[in-house]
């Protein structure tokens, strides 16, 4: 008995021994901190619909919802969102959960990881970053870096913001992240940190995989949903205010007094005294491609009241931002609404 008990303990420890075990790689913790408080505020505010009765229960929008808000305005592209940012609500939505190529969009979580990093004192503003071959050889929007040139986190930092500079992201990427695929692995953590359900980043920059000279070995279509990039906007305005330091550079000079020097002119063309500009405009970030069409995530505050937009697959360049104004006007004709029910239900009691 004694040796049957023996073989059968040395049998269990054999197969204990050898049996596979399943080992998940994870960004390195060090790289990707922790959720700020603010993040787990915001990724814990439920997304309601702007009319809904506060006195009913809360009901978040369900992941197959696809429908249009008929309430809203006709807006003409393949998706939108706005967001009423004091409650959260949704105020009026196209196929927002629908995932779509967001283009120079992906620059605002390029952006975001940059910030936390600084933050952190992981890295610092007048850090001098050395432009790699790679980083130098992106082109379509760009601030034309060269190879081994050093140029600081800061400038690199409004050759995103203001010129939408593909160069400037992959060389923040590859500073920040050692590569860009590296540096990609943490845009994914951080989506899903911020329950970024229907987004997947395969580059820095969001242009088009074919448009890379020498593409990120990253797997996945890269795409967002409206609702995920309203919800990374807001976050990143949040947790990191001192975006509006970049986002609000209506114009500027790259290399200035070189023969490469570069003005230029922020492609959010809403911001003062620009051709599109709507009053109180302060961000964030346009994007467009082949596939991805004419986007912009916008943010706008009046009367300490902000809304937050998202409009993807817009047909035309001012598309993006007629429409957008459109959503800004019918949001702030409801704030007035309720404001006025507000003041007369006051009166009536």
């Amino acid at each position: 008995m004694n040796k049957y008990i023996s073989s059968l303990i040395i049998l269990l420890f054999i197969q204990l021994l050898f049996s596979p075990v399943a080992i998940k790689a994870e960004p390195n913790p060090n790289l990707t901190p922790s959720l700020s408080d603010e993040e787990r505020k915001q990724l814990h505010q439920p997304r309601i619909y702007e009319d809904s009765n506060e006195n009913e229960p809360v009901q978040s929008l369900k992941k197959s919802d696809s429908s249009k808000d008929s309430s809203g305005p006709q807006i003409e592209a393949a998706s939108y969102v706005l967001i009423n940012d004091q409650t959260g609500k949704v105020m009026a939505q196209k196929d927002q959960n629908e995932p779509r190529p967001p283009a120079s969009m992906t620059k605002m979580m390029t952006a975001y990881l940059v910030l936390d990093q600084i933050q952190q004192k992981r890295i610092h503003w007048d850090d001098e970053v050395v432009v790699s071959k790679r980083a130098a050889a992106i082109d379509e929007a760009q601030i034309f870096l060269v190879e081994n040139e050093r140029i600081t986190v800061k400038e690199l930092m409004k050759g995103v913001m203001v010129q939408s500079g593909n160069d400037a992201a992959v060389a923040l990427a590859e500073y920040a992240g050692g590569t860009e695929e590296k540096f990609v692995e943490m845009m994914n953590h951080k989506a899903k940190q911020l329950g970024l359900r229907h987004t997947h980043f395969n580059n820095a920059s969001g242009l088009d995989h074919k448009d890379y000279p020498d593409p990120p070995k990253s797997p996945g279509n890269h795409v967002m949903s409206a609702a995920d990039t309203v919800q990374l906007g807001r976050s990143l305005v949040k947790v990191h205010p001192g975006i509006f330091k970049f986002s609000t550079i209506a114009h500027y000079t790259f290399h200035p007094g070189t023969d490469r020097e570069q003005k230029v002119t922020n492609w959010n063309r809403m911001l003062p005294g620009l051709e599109y500009e709507y009053q109180g405009v302060d961000g964030i970030k346009t994007g467009s491609t082949s596939a991805a069409g004419y986007c912009f995530t916008g943010t706008v505050e009046r009367d300490h009241q902000r809304l937050f937009s998202v409009v993807m697959g817009a047909p035309t360049v001012a598309k993006r931002f007629t429409e957008t104004k459109k959503l800004y006007d019918y949001g702030f004709q409801q704030l007035a609404k309720t404001k006025r029910k507000h003041i007369e239900k006051r009166k009536a009691s």
